[in-house]
């Protein structure tokens, strides 16, 4: 689902390592909260981006999120930047 500018620089690999990175941090993931749009409109918008969502990650010891933009691809919706923590 990553855009292909983001599938050539980010690998499964390495979303992986991020997220249990991440979940290592908060003592692990016990569940995913309801996705939010946050933005549908900002200074550096891409024309082929339509929103950035926050995801929260609920977690033992305390909570963090993964924050996604969502864009228009050739074959439908992709990722075209993620971010890992709350912002």
């Amino acid at each position: 689902m990553l855009s292909g500018a983001l599938g050539q620089s980010v690998t499964s690999g390495d979303l992986s390592e991020e997220f249990g990175a991440l979940a290592d941090d908060m003592g692990g993931v016990t569940g995913i909260g309801e996705p939010m749009v946050i933005l549908e409109d900002w200074p550096d918008k891409a024309e082929t981006d339509l929103a950035v969502v926050y995801v929260p990650l609920e977690g033992d010891m305390f909570s963090e999120a993964v924050t996604v933009t969502v864009a228009r691809g050739n074959d439908g919706l992709v990722i075209s930047n993620v971010e890992w923590g709350r912002p």
